[in-house]
């Protein structure tokens, strides 16, 4: 008896024939059974995506508090606004940033790092993961200890390495020496503006000074200028070794002398280096000290200042007890003190 339905529902071992056809016969009442790994596939991405939902809003693994060390003078709540704002920036929609293993560290701290310049600098600044649910902003600021005048009314103050701390807006802080800039040098916060040693020298300066009788008023830096750079002159030879009587040829050869001189060629080597002014006025060692009686007094922060403080002493014993018109004195060169 002819069953219809054995048309559609073939039996198995019909099916396996067609399979095993060498013509690559395909049946077209049946398709193919899916592999066995793609049930494993979709479980494992269904999973995937899960686990990720899940870590992306669980309160578990969100920041939910940034913490502030190391402020004396910054305000700790406006780093921590600051912070903040950073980590509920958006994506799609989804405040990525909150995740703990997603926040991005390095970014976030040098984001800040530029903020803080604009007000001072400071000595280090790190942000660290405190669990899985907060943040730590560690940070250590410099210690100011003179004040960098820049222009008549422009007011710094500098750590013992010379780094510009911050511009003062109020008064200047009591106790603290003031130096006036003389290169007009554009300060900029976190840059360097003097030498160490000459802060050191600076410092003990203003310790022997007065036990001479010496009361400062202000300390200052020496102007600094780039040296002058003349490029070789090489001269064509001529020809007047060539001796003549004729008076036509005497003066075709002055005037081809005279072109030849023109001529010159002024040349400039490549590898020549270009004079950096700002890093000729921080690494100058002359300490111009300003007394308070209206005259300078010229020191190397780089030579002997012991040295330097004999020859000032006798000189003012021996050979200026009137200072009425001295405009300087200068210590500056070996066994020698000019003064004027």
């Amino acid at each position: 008896m002819f069953n219809p339905f054995r048309l559609i529902f073939r039996p198995r071992s019909i099916r396996r024939d067609f399979a095993g056809s060498p013509s690559r016969a395909a049946n077209p009442f049946f398709r193919a059974s899916p592999p066995r790994w793609s049930g494993w596939l979709a479980a494992f991405l269904l999973a995937l995506v899960g686990a990720s939902a899940y870590i992306m809003w669980s309160p578990k693994f969100r920041i939910s508090v940034v913490n502030v060390e190391g402020t004396e003078k910054l305000n700790p709540e406006s780093i921590q606004r600051f912070v903040t704002a950073r980590l509920d920036e958006t994506f799609l929609g989804v405040t990525w940033k909150r995740v703990s293993y997603l926040v991005p560290l390095t970014a976030l701290t040098k984001e800040l790092q530029m903020a803080i310049t604009k007000l001072m600098s400071v000595e280090t600044l790190s942000i660290e993961r405190q669990g899985r649910n907060a943040l730590i902003v560690r940070l250590q600021e410099r210690s100011p200890n003179l004040v960098w005048q820049s222009g008549e009314q422009t007011f710094y103050t500098l750590d013992e390495n010379g780094v510009i701390v911050e511009r003062l807006h109020g008064n200047i802080p009591e106790g603290f020496p003031t130096v006036v800039d003389a290169n007009d040098l554009v300060p900029v916060i976190g840059s360097t503006v003097l030498k160490s040693r000459t802060i050191s020298a600076l410092y003990l300066l203003r310790e022997r000074l007065p036990t001479l009788g010496l009361e400062v008023a202000s300390y200052a830096t020496w102007p600094v200028e780039c040296p002058v750079r003349l490029p070789d002159q090489r001269e064509t030879p001529t020809n007047a070794s060539v001796p003549t009587n004729n008076a036509n040829t005497n003066s075709a050869n002055t005037n081809r002398r005279t072109e030849n001189v023109n001529a010159r060629k002024s040349t400039v080597d490549i590898d020549t280096p270009i004079c950096d002014r700002r890093a000729l006025a921080i690494n100058e060692p002359t300490l111009v000290v300003r007394t308070s009686e209206g005259w300078d007094i010229r020191f190397d922060a780089s030579f002997d200042l012991e040295l330097q403080m004999q020859k000032l002493s006798l000189t003012l014993k021996e050979r200026l007890q009137q200072r009425k018109n001295l405009k300087y004195i200068d210590v500056r060169f070996g066994d020698r003190v000019f003064f004027q």
